[in-house]
């Protein structure tokens, strides 16, 4: 392979990691569907003649560029098949039947796409023996205590734990106990919530909240009083003490208002645990 060919399969992949970040996000920004589109012209000429790659890549963020560059897929089967899809070759007859037939030539576009599905035999020629199983970070999360100046009225209390990425929940809520025990202007948990998401993905920009709920017998619903989060990059090993805001719980982090101006905080400890 040519310098060039090389070139534009590491922008291929370096896309359609970026893609998978949009996506993952939901928040809209970055590489969209139209974008895509344009890669098309890429996989059918990869082979055939030098084209200019038609995606600004150094316009993407920085940090989503990095993410990309060093991304763990969650499923690395489904990564395999999408880099061998962009970097298989097509067979010399094909090459040779692409540069007679030119760009336009139905012939050419159907023997040497790119992006046609390999058989099985060639799938499992292709796929590289894996080695051994990558290790993750586990986040192990320890809520420890909450304080408020009016703790003693509050029925069923707990803490509601989620990941928090463009604003929108990317990791299932987990909650605390119920607590029932009281302390000088505080409810104590001593919950250990570990984090389904391991650290090595949890995005840059994204955050952990912690939403405190209460049972509400007149409504007969659990309802929000405050809440707190801790941001992907001042996640590190050891206690943290969060600032409480008033609800409604902003997920995208634009209004903050503090719950109170006395030194009352959410006490959390965090963990690393290698799996």
């Amino acid at each position: 392979w040519t310098t060039k060919e090389n070139k534009a399969v590491e922008r291929l992949v370096l896309a359609l990691r970026l893609r998978s970040l949009v996506l993952k996000r939901g928040d809209g920004t970055g590489i969209d569907l139209d974008n895509m589109k344009t890669l098309t012209t890429v996989f059918n000429n990869l082979f055939r003649k030098d084209k200019k790659f038609p995606l600004d890549l150094d316009s993407v963020a920085e940090a989503d560029l990095r993410a990309a560059k060093g991304e763990d897929f969650e499923d690395e089967d489904d990564e395999v098949e999408i880099i061998e899809m962009a970097v298989k070759r097509p067979s010399a007859s094909a090459v040779a039947a692409g540069e007679k037939g030119g760009r336009d030539s139905p012939e050419a576009d159907d023997s040497s796409s790119p992006m046609k599905s390999p058989s099985r035999t060639e799938s499992a020629k292709a796929t590289p023996s894996k080695g051994p199983a990558k290790k993750v970070t586990v986040v192990q999360v320890t809520v420890d205590k909450i304080g408020l100046k009016d703790y003693s009225v509050y029925v069923d209390p707990i803490i509601a734990v989620s990941i928090v990425s463009g604003g929108k929940i990317v990791e299932g809520t987990l909650e605390t106990n119920v607590s029932t025990r009281r302390e000088q202007q505080h409810i104590l948990f001593g919950d250990v919530i570990r984090l389904k998401q391991p650290f090595e993905a949890i995005l840059p920009g994204a955050a952990i909240f912690f939403e405190f709920k209460h049972f509400k017998a007149a409504k007969e619903k659990l309802s929000t009083k405050c809440w707190a989060f801790l941001e992907r990059e001042d996640l590190h090993e050891g206690d943290h003490v969060l600032e409480l805001y008033k609800k409604p719980t902003d997920f995208k982090r634009k209004k903050l208002s503090l719950l109170t101006v006395k030194q009352l905080y959410l006490s959390i400890h965090i963990k690393f645990e290698q799996a």
